[in-house]
């Protein structure tokens, strides 16, 4: 006896919902990131950053209700910020380059130490083409003048100029997160 054969109907498939991506999980590195970009925004009048920490920065900014404008890109999004009145002396991007190449100059004499704390003297200063001059004045080391804005543009927020005689003044500039000794 033959088999009848089943007519095989095929059903149509169903639309399946894509998932949205996954959000990426937010790591400690993100945040010390973000927290570095935060810094510089406060002290500078833009900053751009990558796309995976503008929100953690653009959160920042909230909380601190300083007034920015977000610009997206592609791959990265700048913040401008609107300074109305002029907030002490704000570091140019010369000087903190010149700053960086300071500090740079101290890392290659071996001076420092495992927690990164760096200590700048004259000698390295002078290397890095800024001179005497920011050792020597005193009004210059505080966050809202030029030679403090420098020193938290170059990711190092913690400073301190010590001063035992004019001749062998340093500053002493500890990153993020870390004390300096007293």
């Amino acid at each position: 006896m033959a088999r009848a054969q089943k007519k095989s109907t095929k059903r149509a498939a169903k639309p399946t919902a894509q998932k949205a991506p996954a959000k990426r999980r937010v790591t400690k590195a993100d945040r010390a990131a973000a927290s570095i970009s935060f810094q510089v925004l406060q002290q500078a009048t833009s900053v751009t950053v990558p796309v995976a920490h503008a929100d953690l920065v653009a959160a920042m900014c909230a909380e601190a209700k300083l007034a920015v404008n977000r610009i997206d890109g592609e791959d990265t999004v700048r913040f401008v910020r609107e300074i109305k009145k002029r907030d002490g002396r704000m570091a140019r991007s010369a000087t903190i380059t010149k700053f960086q190449a300071a500090i740079d100059n101290a890392i290659a004499q071996g001076r420092r130490s495992k927690d990164g704390i760096v200590e700048v003297n004259c000698a390295d200063l002078t290397a890095g083409d800024l001179g005497h001059t920011w050792l020597k004045t005193q009004h210059g080391w505080k966050d809202n003048m030029t030679c403090g804005r420098a020193a938290i543009a170059c990711g190092y927020p913690n400073y301190r100029l010590l001063n035992p005689s004019k001749d062998t003044r340093r500053v002493v500039l500890a990153p993020e997160g870390v004390e300096l000794p007293k």
